[in-house]
């Protein structure tokens, strides 16, 4: 086992000699996990304030803590050379835990989709880079911008207003979400929410985000399903973690009831239909089929009855 790690952990050592030569060359393994616990947006203070946690698979001693670095860089904007200010730091259990400030206004950051990168040194000076997985959709306040959503904006089915559902059937729920503001604001990302209210209680069904620009509306889909019958309250909810500044804020929540039904029996060749407005071709050559032989079935068996009959009319005349 490696000094330090889990009695699981193991060490692979690629060797070759001029007899036997493995064709390796110059062959890294990044041996270094970060995990980026928090990023999240202080706006009152035109920053970032992220926190990670980073182990080296060769223990805590292999980590060079004095020497961090927390880079940024943007989907459409690139890497621009923007670093973050170093905060704390701490080790507990193998591992470090370093926080970090990246103050935007300072590095002229336009509105973009943000990742970080961490930088950690080992001890021989070899510097290893994480990146996050996290989008950071940052929104520079430098014109107004108002997203909305109403009732009228949520469809289930294609139906508006109040709607019914089988228990045990999907639904589709599709939304249209509206942007007003300034033309020149070219990047509006728009989180959605999609909230089940349960009492006090507040269950995230689907979040998802979207993109318009000023003038324009983005729409977005989500399928559910309910097994029990009732009526569910949910809710629709724009910047649910208030990251941008609009104008308005009173017009990001949109509701409505949906009622879910008893299940009815189900009719066997009406469910082979359904299926085929869901399918592709295959799905439809199938079912025709299935359906073809069941009508075939039934006629045959009806035929014979009649013909049964007829016979027996002949044989007494």
């Amino acid at each position: 086992p490696i000094i330090g790690g889990d009695s699981t952990d193991q060490i692979v050592v690629l060797y070759s000699s001029m007899e036997h030569p493995s064709g390796i060359e110059d062959f890294n393994v990044n041996h270094y996990r970060t995990n980026f616990y928090q990023i999240s947006v202080e706006e009152n203070d035109n920053r970032v304030f992220v926190e990670t946690n980073t182990k080296s698979a060769f223990g805590e001693s292999d980590i060079d803590s004095s020497v961090w670095t927390l880079g940024v860089f943007g989907e459409s904007s690139g890497n621009q050379g923007m670093l973050a200010d170093f905060n704390t730091k701490s080790s507990s259990n193998g591992s470090y835990e370093v926080t970090f400030y990246w103050y935007y206004n300072r590095d002229n950051a336009i509105s973009d989709t943000y990742h970080f990168y961490l930088e950690a040194t080992d001890i021989q000076g070899n510097t290893w880079q994480i990146t996050s997985d996290e989008d950071l959709y940052l929104v520079i306040h430098e014109f107004e911008v108002d997203n909305s959503i109403t009732a009228g904006d949520i469809q289930i089915n294609n139906q508006t207003g109040m709607a019914t559902v089988k228990a045990g059937n999907s639904f589709t729920i599709d939304i249209t979400v509206s942007a007003q503001g300034d033309p020149l604001i070219t990047y509006n990302p728009i989180p959605v929410a999609i909230i089940l209210v349960s009492g006090s209680t507040e269950i995230v069904l689907h979040d998802t985000v979207v993109f318009a620009s000023p003038g324009a509306t983005a729409t977005t889909s989500f399928r559910h399903t309910f097994d029990e019958k009732g009526e569910y309250l949910i809710k629709v909810v724009l910047d649910r973690g208030d990251l941008i500044q609009e104008s308005d804020e009173t017009n990001n929540v949109a509701e409505f009831v949906l009622v879910v039904s008893e299940p009815v029996k189900e009719d066997f060749i009406q469910s082979l239909i359904d299926s085929v407005k869901d399918g592709g071709a295959a799905t439809t050559f199938v079912a025709l089929a299935a359906v073809s032989i069941i009508l075939g079935a039934i006629f045959l068996k009806r035929r014979g009855v009649k013909t049964d009959l007829e016979w027996e009319e002949d044989d007494e005349f």
